[in-house]
């Protein structure tokens, strides 16, 4: 599965998570209040500002959003289960809070540069692609994704 989790990371907007894991209730995009902290997958503890936008789900914190994953949803050679998530980041967020949590990773340096909003849905597909073709799998999608281009991130900014 690390593997996959490289590869998903190639495709500009894709990141994969263990399912088996993750998503207690509902997954939402927020703004942190501040004093959030997150285990990493670089198994690092970072403590958010105000302003941050980082995902969770009803009980926990999952991810810095366009910066890092945590460590309680990461793949790994026991995954069978996964989440696919394509996505779009504001960059100037994503760079800001790269650089107040001195965070470095190829996730943050995508986002931070801009990543065309339309090749969410590409890269959606291509992970995909890459995944039935590599692994085998069953699918199960999500009702019919949003029309990008009406969508807004909520900005720190």
């Amino acid at each position: 599965m690390i593997h996959f989790e490289i590869s998903s990371n190639l495709i500009c907007s894709s990141t994969t998570t263990d399912i088996s894991r993750l998503i207690v209730g509902n997954l939402e995009i927020f703004l942190t209040k501040g004093g959030e902290n997150l285990k990493a997958l670089d198994e690092q503890d970072y403590k958010l500002s105000k302003g941050m936008i980082a995902i969770k789900d009803n009980k926990n914190l999952l991810s810095i959003a366009g910066v890092i994953g945590g460590a309680s949803s990461m793949c790994d050679l026991n995954t069978k289960n996964v989440f696919l998530e394509s996505a779009f980041f504001d960059p100037v967020s994503v760079a800001k809070t790269g650089r107040l949590l001195n965070i470095e990773t190829d996730a943050r340096y995508r986002f931070e540069r801009g990543v065309d909003p339309q090749s969410v849905s590409i890269g959606m597909d291509e992970a995909t692609k890459l995944i039935i073709e590599h692994c085998g799998c069953l699918l199960y999608t999500s009702p019919s994704p949003r029309d990008l281009s009406t969508y807004r991130m909520p900005s720190s900014a």
